[in-house]
Parts: C-alpha cells; structure tokens; sequence
C-alpha cells in the first residue's frame, strides 16, 4: 500500500499514458546519479506503433492538413540533427535503434521496407487488418518530453500505440 512508499521519491518520470521501469528510491545521491547524469544513462524502450490515421487537434492548430507519410527509414532517429516542432534544440543521435520482429525471439535489425513488411506485420488487438503495427527498439541517453512519441510521429508518421522502459542504465524490468 501507499505507507511502504512513504519516504520513497522517483528518480525520473515516466509520462501518464507509458509504462515499465520508474525507479523509487530514499536517496537522493542515488536519484541524482539516475536523474542527474544527463546525456550520460541510456534508457532503452520497445515502442508499438502503426501508421498515423488522422490529424491531431495540435496539427489542426498548426495549419496541417495531410499527414506524413508512413515509413520506416529509421536513419534519421541515427543521425540525430533534426529538431521536432516547438523545439529549439535538434535531437541528439539515438544510441540504437531497430526494429524487432515481435513473432520471433530474437531481435532484428530490418534493413528492407519488403523484408519488414512480412516479417513485422501483426495484426492490431481491434480486428482492423487494415493497420499493421509494428515493434521498435529504442535506447537515447536524451530524455525530452514525449520525444518518442513526437519522433515516431513527425519523423516517422506512425502513431504510437504503446510505450515501455524495459531499462534504465543497468536496471532492468527483469532485474
């Protein structure tokens, strides 16, 4: 219950509608490690996502009219240099970033648009074939609001359906 957290505080966040790993801790020493090494602690993420299907309220309010486009291309996310809107800063380079074949054990890097569309196609949970969803990996050192979401959606055009911390640093979900 809540009284065996009493005392404890997050090293971190972890936005409303995200889930996995949120450390607690008593120390702030250790809070400041975790949260105060930035650009230095790698937090890796699996990421859902399929293709974007509408505008969003702040599109609209942008002025945006289509969507963008669909894709896969994940060279961007490596390379770093290219700023999301609102934000004066560019993106730092991601420290990985692939796409995993959910109906496999291990993990893939698909290199290929033909290879990832028969190997990563799974169906969605509300029985619409139309929208295949699709599984990546993500692990940054950089940790700015919502930025894998807002990655996945103004670089990538896929809309993320959902979002997990598996690790941060040397802490896993297994640990």
């Amino acid at each position: 219950g809540l009284s065996t957290l009493v005392g404890y505080v997050p090293a971190g966040r972890l936005d409303l509608d995200s889930s996995g790993l949120l450390i607690f801790t008593k120390s702030g020493v250790m809070a400041k490690k975790l949260v105060g090494s930035r650009g230095n602690l790698e937090k890796e993420y699996l990421v859902t996502v399929e293709p974007v299907q509408q505008v969003s309220a702040v599109e609209r309010e942008m002025g945006i009219k289509t969507l963008p486009s669909p894709h896969y291309d994940l060279k961007t996310f490596k390379s770093g240099g290219r700023r999301l809107w609102n934000d004066h800063k560019p993106l730092k380079p991601v420290v990985k970033a692939e796409w995993v074949d959910d109906k496999k054990t291990k993990d893939t890097t698909l290199t290929t648009t033909t290879t990832m569309t028969t190997t990563m196609t799974t169906k969605p949970t509300n029985g619409d074939d139309t929208l295949p969803r699709r599984t990546l990996r993500v692990v940054l050192k950089e940790g700015r609001k919502r930025q894998i979401r807002r990655m996945c959606r103004e670089i990538l055009g896929q809309h993320v359906v959902s979002l997990q911390r598996i690790r941060v640093g040397p802490i896993t979900l297994l640990n």
